[in-house]
Parts: structure tokens; C-alpha cells; sequence
């Protein structure tokens, strides 16, 4: 009941700090990463056409377009290129604790952890945006680093 209370008035009065979009967010980022599932793969810039194919959605991505969009959902800012990660200022965490949200990363490639153990990718122009276990994402693609924004 509390939270719904908190909820209500932040929704209706607003808040600059937002707090429980913060607690939620995550699940909001997981969700829309993982509803992208079977999407295509492009690197193509976008143009603004519709229906066009592009890396940022929502037809198609490229992998750090679907981890920008994802977390764009909630407002939150983080590379919208692989070569942005290194020098973000995002948080590293290990990779033995990463948790939904996090970010796994390698040198021109990044997924996106989600729940259960899964973690979900836009992987090449053959397989497209596609979920595997996470253990298995850090194994094949030789992920070096994980991100918590």
C-alpha cells in the first residue's frame, strides 16, 4: 500500500529524482532488451524512414544500439557505441557478480544481462537479436568486463 501511495504521488506531483522508477527500472530496461528477441541485426545509422532497418530499433539493432534503447526506456544515459564503454564512468563490476541491468562487454561487442541467468544480444546479420545463458555470452564472445550503470 505504501508503495503505491509513494507511486502516486510521484506520478501525479512529479519528482526530479524519481526513486521508484529507479528501483523498477531495471525490469523495465530487462524487459524491452528481451521483447526484442528475433529482431534483425543492422549497423546502418538511422535516417528516420519508416519502417527502415537500422542499429538503434525498432526493426532491427545492432548491439550497443539495443543496450542504448533499452536503457533509454528509463531515461538513463549510457554509449550508444562499444568505444564509448572503456572511458564511460560507468561502474565495473566482476563478471562472477553481474546481475540483471549489467552490461557485458569486449572490445566491439556488448549484451545485456537479464533474468534467470540469460543474457540477450543482437549478435550478427545471421541470428539477429538473440538470448543465451549468460555463462555461455561470457564463454563465446569473449567477454572481458561488465558495466552496472
Amino acid at each position: 500500500m505504501l508503495a503505491f501511495v509513494i507511486s502516486f504521488f510521484f506520478t501525479t506531483f512529479g519528482n526530479e529524482f524519481s526513486p521508484l522508477r529507479e528501483s523498477n527500472g531495471i525490469d523495465e530496461v530487462v524487459k524491452y532488451a528481451f521483447n526484442q528477441v528475433g529482431k534483425g541485426y543492422s549497423q546502418a545509422q538511422c535516417t528516420g524512414r519508416a519502417g527502415e532497418c537500422c542499429r538503434l530499433g525498432p526493426n532491427c539493432f545492432d548491439c550497443s544500439g539495443l543496450v542504448y534503447k533499452a536503457y533509454s526506456q528509463i531515461g538513463k544515459k549510457v554509449p550508444s557505441t562499444t568505444s564509448g564503454y572503456p572511458s564511460s564512468g560507468i561502474k565495473t563490476v566482476s563478471l562472477s557478480s553481474v546481475k540483471a541491468g549489467d552490461i557485458l562487454y569486449r572490445s566491439g561487442h556488448v549484451g545485456l544481462v537479464g533474468n534467470n541467468g540469460q543474457a540477450v544480444h543482437a549478435a550478427n546479420s545471421k541470428k539477429g537479436v538473440v538470448s543465451m545463458s549468460v555463462s555461455d555470452f561470457i564463454k563465446y564472445n569473449n567477454i572481458t568486463a561488465a558495466y552496472r550503470p
